[in-house]
Parts: C-alpha cells; structure tokens; sequence
C-alpha cells in the first residue's frame, strides 16, 4: 500500500504542477479582471468615505468639509483624473504583485512536494524513507536507518520505487487481498519479497 501512496502523491503534485501552469499562463483577461475589481473597491471606499461625512454634525468639521469643497471647485478635472488613474494603478500592482508572490509560493510548494514524493518509503517498517549510499560508480548501498537494514545491491531508488508500484499494480490485477513485504537472508546478503499468502504472489524488491 506504501507503494499506491507513491503513486496517488505523484499523480497529485501532477495535477498541482498543472494547475500552477494554467494559473500563471492563463486568461490574457486577467489584468482586466483585475482592473474592475480595482474600480469597484476604490467606488466601495469612496462611498464609505462619503457616508461617514454625512454623519458630521459639529460646526467646525462642516467648516473644514467647506473648505475642502471650495478647493476642490478650482482644481483641474484633468489633474482629478489623473489622480483617479494613478491611484487605480498602484493598485493594480499591488495586486499583481501579492498574485505573483502568491504563485511564487505555489510553485515553492509544489517543487517541495514533488522532491517528497520522488523519496521511496521502506516497505517494511513504512515509516521513513529509503537512503542511497553510493560506495562507487558501480556499487551502492540502500539503507533504511528506521529499520536499520542494509541492501548491497547496484539499483537506484527509482528503479526501486517503480519496481514496488509495479509489483502493487500487477498483484492488484490478479488479487485483492493486501500483499505483505519481507526480509529475506540470502547468501549475497538481505533482499525484500513482496508476498501475498493467499495468491502465492513473490517477488523480489531489492
């Protein structure tokens, strides 16, 4: 079942690599959504704005209210619009830019878990992941520091890993009770068999 795990997290950070892709190569509308999601904050916090001068009673705030009025009746309309549109711009980049930072994390995220989900956890004891010791270019040892059992064999751990899904999905097809993994001693040293006591299934893992 270790090995089904492997596979389901793998399928899993597959759909999420595909799902970071579409996001940050998405809809050429986005700034636009963006754009009016700016236009009706903005409409939002001026309203409130408004709202909260209708509810000034004392005379000195009216007075200052008048003031403010008065200048605002002199000032260019082209200069009021273009403070509306720079105003509307920063915060747009705000926005993107916490979006892209967002994203960033995403991608952050998903490389974590992809790197997790390429380490192939000891069938035996389930706990702990499986560690290479390469002694040369052609020897390697893998070590299961949980289990504190050591495998002199040449295979990587991928081979490994695909070799436990393979010997998961190929018991499955003729099975449907759970496979037990061993510990076997040999004259070369320990392997691990995938057994099934009810079907009679064996094979090697490592």
């Amino acid at each position: 079942m270790a090995a089904v795990r492997i596979q389901q997290k793998y399928n899993f950070v597959e759909l999420n690599r595909n799902a970071a892709y579409k996001l940050k190569n998405g809809s050429p509308k986005f700034k636009d959504v963006f754009r009016s999601r700016c236009r009706a904050r903005l409409k939002t916090n001026r309203q409130e704005f408004v709202n909260k001068l209708r509810n000034i009673c004392s005379y000195a705030d009216v007075e200052a209210l008048k003031l403010i009025l008065e200048a605002d009746k002199h000032q260019s309309p082209c200069n009021s619009h273009f403070d509306a549109e720079d105003e509307l711009t920063e915060e747009e980049e705000r926005i993107i830019s916490e979006y892209e930072a967002l994203l960033a994390h995403e991608e952050d995220m998903i490389l974590d878990l992809m790197k997790k989900t390429l380490e192939v956890v000891c069938p035996i004891c389930q706990k702990t992941a499986l560690i290479l010791e390469r002694l040369s270019h052609l020897r390697s040892n893998i070590v299961c520091n949980k289990c504190q059992m050591l495998f002199q064999r040449a295979k990587n751990l991928e081979d490994v890993g695909k070799l436990i899904v393979s010997c998961v999905d190929a018991h499955s097809n003729a099975c449907g009770n759970k496979p037990q993994f061993s510990v076997v001693p040999e004259d070369d040293g320990m392997h691990i068999y995938m057994l099934c006591v009810t079907c009679s299934f064996m094979n090697v893992i490592i």
